[in-house]
């Protein structure tokens, strides 16, 4: 084999290995990082109290992530609800400490407290939009790094979240942009798809050109019907004002790797306007994902045209930004429009809602049996026969409870499982009553396993 074929084989199966740590996966929105970092906390039952967060990133180094401790941390601090440095319009994290001074953008989080300072616990969206218990029973594990425990392949998203955080990632050769649409819009999209399930691409499309795509840090934006449908596209990253302890202007932006190369151009640019006094660049100059950029900028009180000076300024700062969605799906990497994403979603999202009925309907079929088997064995007739019993062996017990009842050898074992007072003080009524609500249930849980777009629905 050549040399250069050599190189070129191990390169593409080093990046290949790269992107699926670096791209988050189209189901759940998530890169490995993010999503051990939840099923730890999940694990570690978070949804109502807080613990160190220092346990969180110990037990994800230890069990899943074997990688340095100060990247598992800041990958917790990016998820928190703190708005200087989040990455997500929806947090997954809530936390109490020292997480950052919200006017120091560094997207490692030099800035937050040591691990051992701060607590955390997940928030409401991340407990019921992705851990629910019920759904994670259906989640395929894998094994882990050393194969001495398992860790889930993907979290079961109730919602797209990769539309309603966004993502970025860099990967060996490529990089990936999703832009954020905002919980509210992207529920209102799906219900009006699953409302319409004959729409096609370009009907699709045109509701997403009804959407605003936001950055936390930036303005908002729009986008046509035929961006929705390409696999790659520009967008406008406009800047913003905002005011800080009500003196200086501050000129605020989501930034993307590769702005900060040209920045020195563009202070320069704005302190030569007209009207400038002071240009201050407050921005993490060694960013490696898309944090916001912070300039203050001060106006000189005598400014002849302040509208005229605040547009050049804006207009000095606007970029453009290329989405590019690029995504993991079975363990490879694909690009995707915002249409066929949103369509391969959903795809997911209704085969894991009728493994949800299908466990459901089955948990309810059991229990129904367990309930129509005390039933039959608390009639008087048999209660009569059952102090006889105590007289007889083990085996004895559950050939004469299946002579005397005309059961299996499973359904004895599980009446002799119950203990004699349980079944004295069982109540009929009741009993029928429970009887009657299972098989409602699993009526229920059967039609809308008929059509489970219905369930999903219901659920928005």
């Amino acid at each position: 084999m050549r040399l250069n074929e050599e190189v070129q084989r191990n390169f593409l199966q080093y990046t290949s290995h790269f992107d699926r740590r670096a791209f988050a996966a189209y189901n759940d929105g998530l890169l490995p990082l993010y999503r051990r970092l939840l099923y730890t906390s999940y694990n570690l039952n978070l949804g109502s109290r807080y613990v160190k967060a220092a346990k969180v990133v110990g037990d994800v180094l230890g069990n899943y992530h074997p990688h340095g401790d100060g990247a598992v941390y800041a990958g917790l601090i990016q998820l928190t609800c703190n708005e200087a440095i989040s990455h997500c319009l929806e947090p997954m994290f809530e936390a109490q400490g020292n997480i950052g001074n919200p006017y120091s953008f560094d997207a490692s989080c030099r800035n937050a407290a040591a691990m051992r300072y701060v607590e955390v616990k997940l928030t409401k969206y991340a407990t019921e939009m992705l851990l629910d218990k019920e759904y994670m029973a259906q989640v395929p594990m894998v094994p882990n790094f050393d194969g001495t425990t398992t860790e889930p392949r993907f979290l079961p998203a109730k919602l797209p979240n990769i539309l309603i955080n966004g993502s970025f990632g860099i990967g060996g050769i490529n990089r990936s942009l999703v832009p954020s649409f905002g919980t509210d819009s992207v529920v209102a999209l799906l219900r009006w798809l699953l409302t319409n399930p004959d729409a096609t691409d370009e009907d699709i499309a045109e509701q997403f050109s009804k959407m605003q795509y936001r950055y936390r840090y930036g303005g908002v934006g729009n986008i046509t019907a035929e961006q929705a449908l390409s696999d790659s596209f520009s967008v406008n990253l406009t800047p913003h004002w905002v005011e800080r302890s009500g003196k200086k202007k501050v000129l605020s932006f989501y930034g993307l790797p590769g702005i900060t190369s040209t920045l020195d151009k563009i202070l320069k640019k704005v302190y030569a306007l007209d009207g400038t006094k002071a240009v201050t660049d407050n921005s993490d100059p060694h960013a490696k994902v898309p944090v916001p950029m912070l300039v203050d900028v001060l106006m000189h009180d005598d400014c002849a045209h302040p509208e005229h000076w605040e547009a050049a300024v804006v207009a000095a700062f606007s970029e453009t930004a290329r989405v590019t969605p690029r995504l993991c799906r079975k363990s490879a990497v694909r690009k995707f429009s915002l249409v066929s994403l949103l369509r391969e979603w959903l795809g997911f999202r209704l085969a894991l809602e009728t493994k949800v009925l299908a466990a459901r309907i089955a948990d309810y079929r059991k229990s129904l049996a367990r309930e129509e088997l005390k039933l039959l064995v608390t009639t008087p007739e048999v209660l009569k026969k059952l102090p006889k019993l105590f007289e007889l062996d083990k085996d004895g017990q559950v050939d004469y409870v299946k002579s005397l009842c005309g059961i299996s050898d499973d359904d004895a074992k599980y009446i002799l499982s119950l203990s004699f007072s349980q079944l004295t003080k069982s109540d009929q009524t009741g009993g029928r009553s429970a009887v009657e609500n299972f098989r409602k249930q699993i009526a229920t849980n059967e039609r809308l396993l008929r059509n489970p777009a219905t369930a999903v629905a219901k659920a928005l």
